[in-house]
């Protein structure tokens, strides 16, 4: 015994009580632990194996240390087993331990209940099929219980914990063991009987796999049958799209006589016509689709809910691969609802996309008409829109750094104070832009020249807890510019205001995704020529009220000419974003602006002046476009006279009459 003289059992038993502790507690009592409790136990466990092993182990008899080393293990172990069974991942314990070791504390806990029992009580509840013993005993002839000495021959289990597990267990599996003998003496077979119709649950399982496999295919036909039908149009909407163009340019131009130019658009209305008549058959034949494609999903259902039934029904007796084939299968179906889900929700926001690209159709051509009868609201040149954008923008970052920002989140009632941005991301149209018109400009000239579509966005998160867990986003600050690209690219400028159909296009993605995350999602679009009269009115109606003041997205739109900022003025929520967006314009010099104009218009014979000539001739006062033009509307609100487009000279400002 000498060369044990150091041994020190009260120490051991010391480092050994918080194992001992996890040891005694079923898994019932542990899983109703606080987790932070578990992990202090782990830590402390984990501390007191790591000083046994470091300087007691090898002072000690044999059997006391295996005995101990396999304490502290299978302590370990529990508390891995306790997480698991209540669905947390516990990095640093629950992956230190296999799905197999896992198993088997939870197995062997629950045949503790054995020990309470006699061979004569197993056997009659057995024989009646009763309750968690009938189970159990199922679950201990299925996993091959029975057989511990193959059992404790598994090498994906450490042989400290086998051996725990033989010391501790093997005489309530003995037990078991013994019940089983004895009711398959006392009755032939009759403990397998149960099986068979599981058995034959399991082979409608498997053969469900190919009927799946069929609706998936059944599925994608359908579903590519609806994008070709759609594909086929958009080639005819972009057709139509171009000659709309030509003929816009055509006419800003002044080379086709009245007569010519209305047989033109008379042609277009034809062609409009086609196309509105195919997305109407496109659209019944999606309805007829759309039937289609829910009689899959009522079939997904329904075998979803026979495999549930069947797993909730025989619960303790689906183990290994059946019980595994099952959970493949229900995740399988889950996976392709949500599947079909998805592409359903993208055929839809084809659909409504479909639906806002005839409107864009509808009001190409009423501009036409209007160019058509000399009305031309805006003119912008390429160069212009560039400098706006890029004002827009810049002044947006500016004060969305003027920290600190107060911020306050109306879908949480809450708010935040911003003393920094990690969420900020912007992104432009630039490589779209150059894809179609790399043919007549270089890259450089595309950046340099075109506006881009730049859009800034900043995002204030949380994490669920304070340190980790998901990153929720919480509020959107968004500024966007609008602007028709392919006119700057293919004419150097462009009339139109943007209309109904470019604010839907830009705004339908937005709604869906601030819905889909729960967060509140601000937007200030800022177009170069100005907004449509619809798109006012519509910003202002009650039904703009109705759809977005008491949503997820409040939405401003600049006017960068004008300086003018519009919402709907019954969304309060607005009203502390408002000077992010708002135009800045040096009020003195549009004043002095003004007056010069008025004295100009009162020396000029026609009396009209043009912006680029009153802004090169007045240079030294400081007036450049921008204030020129900004002190034009001005004065046009006034009365004084207004704003207009004559062919051959470009815009200016005539005196009223």
């Amino acid at each position: 015994m000498a060369i044990f003289e150091e041994f020190n059992r009260d120490k051991i038993n010391e480092l050994l009580r918080p194992a001992n502790r996890i040891l005694n507690d079923d898994i019932a009592i542990l899983k109703r632990e606080d987790e932070e409790d578990l992990f202090g136990l782990w830590n402390e466990i984990k501390s007191n194996f790591d000083d046994f092993m470091e300087n007691h182990s090898n002072s000690m008899p044999e059997d006391i240390e295996r005995d101990s080393r396999a304490k502290f293990r299978y302590a370990m172990l529990k508390i891995a087993a306790a997480f698991y069974v209540n669905g947390k991942e516990r990095k640093g314990i629950t992956n230190k331990f296999s799905e197999r070791e896992k198993h088997l504390v939870v197995d062997l806990e629950e045949f503790k209940v054995f020990n309470f029992l006699t061979v004569a009580v197993i056997i009659d509840k057995v024989a009646r099929s009763e309750g968690k013993i009938y189970d159990l005993v199922e679950k201990y002839i299925e996993k091959g219980y029975g057989n511990m000495d193959k059992v404790l021959d598994d090498n994906e289990i450490p042989k400290d914990i086998m051996y725990y597990v033989n010391k501790e267990y093997s005489n309530v599996l003995e037990k078991i063991k013994e019940s089983v003998i004895e009711y398959q003496r006392k009755y032939p077979g009759g403990i397998h009987r149960a099986f068979k119709e599981l058995e034959n649950r399991i082979k409608e399982v498997h053969g469900f796999d190919e009927k799946r496999k069929g609706m998936i295919n059944e599925a994608n036909e359908i579903i590519k049958n609806m994008e070709n039908q759609l594909s086929d149009a958009d080639n005819d909407k972009y057709i139509l799209e171009d000659k709309i163009s030509l003929l816009e340019r055509e006419i800003m131009r002044g080379k086709m006589e009245k007569e010519t130019l209305n047989e033109k658009i008379n042609f277009l209305e034809d062609d409009k016509n086609r196309l509105l008549k195919s997305y109407s058959e496109i659209e019944s034949r999606w309805n007829d689709r759309y039937k289609e494609i829910e009689k899959i999903r009522t079939e997904l259902n329904t075998e979803e809910d026979r495999l549930t039934s069947l797993k909730e029904t025989y619960k303790q007796k689906l183990e290994g691969e059946n019980q595994q084939k099952i959970e493949e299968e229900l995740k399988k179906i889950e996976e392709m609802k949500l599947a079909l889900t998805k592409k359903e929700n993208d055929l839809q926001t084809e659909k409504e996309l479909m639906k806002n690209e005839e409107n864009k159709i509808n009001e190409k051509i009423e501009g036409l008409k209007k160019l058509e009868e000399g009305i031309v609201e805006r003119f912008v040149m390429s160069g212009d829109a560039k400098v706006h954008e890029l004002n827009y923008i810049g002044r947006f970052n500016e004060k969305m750094h003027l920290f600190p920002l107060n911020i306050y989140d109306p879908i949480n009632k809450k708010e935040h104070t911003v003393n920094s941005w990690n969420r900020h991301e912007k992104w432009t149209q630039e490589m779209e832009i150059y894809e179609k018109f790399k043919t007549r400009m270089n890259y450089n000239e595309v950046i340099n020249t075109i506006p881009l579509g730049t859009t800034s966005v900043y995002k204030i998160t949380q994490k669920k807890y304070v340190f980790f867990g998901e990153e929720k986003t919480k509020v959107v600050i968004e500024a966007a510019t609008l602007n028709h690209w392919n006119n700057y690219c293919e004419t150097g400028f462009d009339t139109n205001p943007a209309a109904l159909s470019d604010l839907t296009s830009v705004l339908m993605s937005r709604i869906d995704r601030a819905e889909l995350g729960n967060y509140f999602h601000v937007i200030g679009i800022s177009s170069p020529t100005g907004w449509s009269k619809k798109v006012l009115e519509y910003v202002n109606s009650d039904e703009f009220h109705k759809n977005f003041t008491d949503r997820h997205v409040s939405l401003a739109l600049i006017d960068p000419e004008t300086g003018e900022i519009f919402y709907n003025r019954t969304d309060k929520r607005l009203a502390q974003f408002e000077y992010l967006f708002k135009p800045e314009f040096d009020t003195e010099k549009v004043e002095r602006c003004k007056n010069v104009i008025k004295e100009d218009l009162n020396l000029i014979i026609d009396e009209f002046v043009t912006v680029n000539e009153f802004a090169e001739k007045n240079a030294d006062k400081g007036f450049d476009k921008r204030i020129v033009k900004k002190a034009m509307y001005e004065l046009e609100k006034e009365g004084v006279g207004r704003f207009k487009f004559v062919e051959g000279v470009g815009f200016g400002f005539k005196k009223k009459d």
